[in-house]
């Protein structure tokens, strides 16, 4: 799911200019480098805690510089027309962008409970509350439901009172509820040329 950016009509601008084209690119490599960064942080710090309830244990998924992170591969001033690319190697966000269904492959996807199976709507799932962990409890039990297969456990030797743990779905209907590509595009279009206006001004000021 990556974002680019891009500087066009390179050529055209450092054919106007002479004895610059060196700090004109510079300006504009780091024009995009600017903004892509201040992409990163809003797409961290504001778009995805808007968009999930974020989870993670130790550093999060989504932290630059982790496998999944939303990284920058930045521009470089050799590039003819210089260009950064923002984004993250997590495959699941594809759906939570573009939208679709989401197939279980050999098993069920197992959709937790809260208040059981996750214990509030922030918290990750304890390992001792996962469906192979629960199955291994002699009061567990697997039944048919109204939508298909529900893991349950007894309280006790009564066949009552019972705790719903997880709901087995065969494929899962995901909505596009991230719109990175929009709002943050939206916000490059914005800063992109405040950027690179800046950078410009500075390149032609100290050109000799």
């Amino acid at each position: 799911m990556p974002i680019n950016l891009r500087v066009t009509g390179m050529d055209r601008a450092l054919s106007r200019v002479k004895n610059a084209p060196r700090q004109i690119r510079f300006a504009a490599a780091a024009a995009v480098n600017e903004t892509a960064q201040t992409l990163q942080r809003h797409t961290t710090g504001t778009l995805l805690p808007q968009a999930f309830t974020l989870r993670s244990r130790g550093a999060p998924w989504w932290k630059p510089g982790t496998r999944f992170g939303f990284n920058i591969r930045f521009a470089r001033r050799t590039q003819p027309e210089p260009f950064a690319v923002l984004g993250s190697r997590a495959d699941w966000l594809y759906l939570q962008e573009e939208g679709g269904t989401k197939q279980a492959g050999a098993r069920s996807l197992a959709i937790p409970t809260l208040g059981t199976a996750r214990p509030s709507a922030d918290a990750v799932i304890p390992s001792r509350f996962k469906p192979a962990r629960l199955l291994k409890r002699k009061t567990a039990f697997i039944t048919e439901g109204t939508r298909g297969r529900v893991l349950m456990t007894r309280r006790g030797r009564r066949r009552y009172p019972v705790r719903f743990w997880y709901a087995s779905e065969h494929h899962a209907s995901i909505k596009p509820t991230l719109h990175c590509g929009r709002i943050e595009g939206a916000l490059a279009r914005r800063i992109l040329p405040v950027e690179f206006e800046r950078g410009l001004r500075k390149a032609l000021a100290t050109a000799k």
